[in-house]
Formats: C-alpha cells, sequence, structure tokens
C-alpha cells in the first residue's frame, strides 16, 4: 500500500494563516451542528516524566474523511533542536476505506492552534483591541502572534517568558516580520498584561503564572497551554465574572483545568461557561456584548481541527 506523505514544508506552503483562521471557524461550526463525531483522545504518560504519547481520531462526515492523529509529546524537545510534537495525521476515504494521505503533525498543530485563537479573537475582543501580551516564546508564541496580527489591529506585543533571555530572542527574531507593530520583552507577567486588550497564554506552566487583579476591564483571553485537569495558566480571578467559551463542551469538563480548579475553588460558576464558540460562528449566540466583558477562550485543541487543516492541505497539493 503507498500512502502519500505531506512534510512540514508542504504544509506551511499551502495552509497559510489566513485560509486557517476561516477554516478554523468553520470547523468549529460543525462541532456545534453535531457533523462531526469526536470521541475524547487518549493520553498515555511515559516513563513517569511530562513526555507522553496521544492518540486522537475523528469522523469529518462532510468532507468524506475520517482518520487519526497519533503524536508524541516532549516538553524538553526543544533544548535538543526538535520541536515538542513529534507524529502525523492520517487520513482515510470514508467511501473505501483507504488511508490515503499522512501529513506531519507538528507543523498542522503550530498553525491550527493559533488560526483557532484567531478565529475565537475575532468575535470575542474588542474590536479597536491594539495592545497584546504574549506569556510564552516557544512555537506557539509565533503562530499567535501571526493570529492575532490578522484579526485585529495590534500595534504594541509584550512578550514574557521564565527566561528573559529568550524572550528578548524571540522579539529579535520576531520583530522584521510585524511591520510597524512594537514588539519588545518584558521581565514579569504583570507588566506583560498591564492595560493589554489581549492576552494568549501558550506555557507550559502546570500553576498559574497569571493574576487576575493584573488584567484591565474588557481584555479578551486565549488560555492555550494547558491541557489536562489539573495544569492551569491561570488563577480563579482571572475567570471570575468571565464570559467562558470552550470548544467541545464534554472535551472541556474533563481536561481543562483552568476551567476546572476554578469552578472547584468557586471562584466562577457554571453560568460564566457560555457555550461552545462554534456557537458564537453559527450565529446563535454573541460574543462579545460590551466593552467591559471579560471575555475568554478555552483553546484545547481538537482532531477536528487538526483532520479539516490536514485534508486542506491534502486537497492544495492535488490542485
Amino acid at each position: 500500500m503507498n500512502i502519500n506523505y505531506l512534510d512540514g514544508e508542504d504544509v506551511r506552503r499551502h495552509l497559510t494563516m489566513t485560509a486557517c483562521i476561516e477554516l478554523m471557524a468553520d470547523t468549529q461550526a460543525a462541532i456545534s451542528r453535531g457533523e462531526i463525531t469526536l470521541p475524547l483522545r487518549h493520553v498515555l504518560p511515559l516513563n513517569g516524566q511530562d513526555n507522553s504519547l496521544l492518540i486522537m481520531s475523528g469522523e469529518i462526515t462532510k468532507q468524506e474523511v475520517f482518520g487519526a492523529k497519533l503524536i508524541s509529546l516532549f516538553p524538553g524537545n526543544p533544548s535538543r533542536g526538535k520541536a515538542v510534537i513529534q507524529g502525523g495525521i492520517l487520513l482515510f476515504d470514508n467511501v473505501t476505506g483507504s488511508a490515503i494521505v499522512l501529513v506531519e503533525a507538528s507543523s498542522i498543530t503550530a498553525i491550527r492552534t493559533a488560526a483557532a485563537s484567531g478565529a475565537a479573537t475575532r468575535v470575542l475582543a474588542k474590536p479597536d483591541s491594539h495592545r497584546l501580551a504574549i506569556l510564552g516564546c516557544g512555537v506557539q508564541a509565533a503562530t499567535h502572534l501571526q493570529a492575532m496580527l490578522e484579526v485585529r489591529p495590534i500595534d504594541e506585543v509584550r512578550i514574557w517568558g521564565r527566561s528573559f533571555e529568550k524572550a528578548e530572542a524571540f522579539v529579535t527574531q520576531h520583530s522584521s516580520a510585524v511591520g510597524s507593530t512594537t514588539l519588545f520583552a518584558t521581565p514579569t507577567v504583570r507588566e506583560a498584561v498591564a492595560d493589554v486588550d489581549i492576552v494568549c497564554t501558550v506555557t507550559g506552566a502546570h500553576k498559574p503564572i497569571l493574576e487576575g487583579g493584573w488584567l484591565a476591564s474588557g481584555v479578551h483571553l486565549n488560555l492555550v497551554g494547558a491541557h489536562d485537569a489539573k495544569s492551569r495558566e491561570v488563577d480563579g480571578e482571572t475567570l471570575r465574572g468571565a464570559q467562558i467559551f470552550t470548544e467541545v463542551s464534554e472535551f472541556a469538563w474533563a481536561e481543562a483545568g483552568d476551567i476546572l480548579l476554578a469552578l472547584e475553588e468557586g471562584a466562577i460558576g457554571k453560568s460564566n461557561i457560555v457555550a461552545e464558540i462554534g456557537e458564537v460562528f453559527n450565529g446563535r449566540l454573541p460574543g462579545r456584548k460590551s466593552r467591559a466583558d471579560k471575555t475568554v477562550y478555552k483553546n484545547l485543541g481538537n482532531t477536528a481541527q487538526d483532520l479539516t487543516a490536514a485534508f486542506y492541505v491534502y486537497n492544495k497539493t492535488r490542485s
């Protein structure tokens, strides 16, 4: 059996951030309409470390494709010069059951995760949002920078990392790509988020790095880094009074530690969790209602995003 293979260069050549933002909005809308089958992912911890194996499957009925994403997650890889995520996305034809293509997963994940945040930011952040804080300075920081610039008139970006030197290196690396937008590193999270309109948390933190008392009124947050029930990047105060939107409700109740731990502490109630973001994309619910709203998008990622992005790249290479 011969299976086509598309590598990271194929993905980056064909999956632009602009196209992927639209694709993620359409995908999340389809999820909320019940058009996509998504079982919970299986996570296998490895060697008692932070390393893990993730197996995620799904079916996209409208596109007549199903498949699975099989990846390893090794947080220590950047020190080895490798991406944290290693693996592939295997797509099958829904008519014949034949495997049709294997797509490199790290590049898909980097783009589609940020694109999903971009799509959510487009409907939840204030239209004139112009100050952005990115907490983290890895791959997702780079793609989130790109996504936020696509959807809002950002003229100032603050970068924070656990290593100030790495944050400064990020600024040096990416300043030339952001045009007239000012990009600079900050030594503390508090300085990074003071008076900003949008915050993206893209760290590997297991405990809160962000306190709600540091945030301005009307802020929008994309919470991205934490992806299990016991990990969180923000404290309960950050979510207090917020309008919270999830990707897939079932997944959030199982894996969104930022939300689950805030509920456990009593900082928020279930009424704070408005709906899946797909309900906003479908036009069934409004996004931001007023300038003073604090809005939150909990970005866990899901296989539907991977499958639709991989299928998009596959079709682009065929044409």
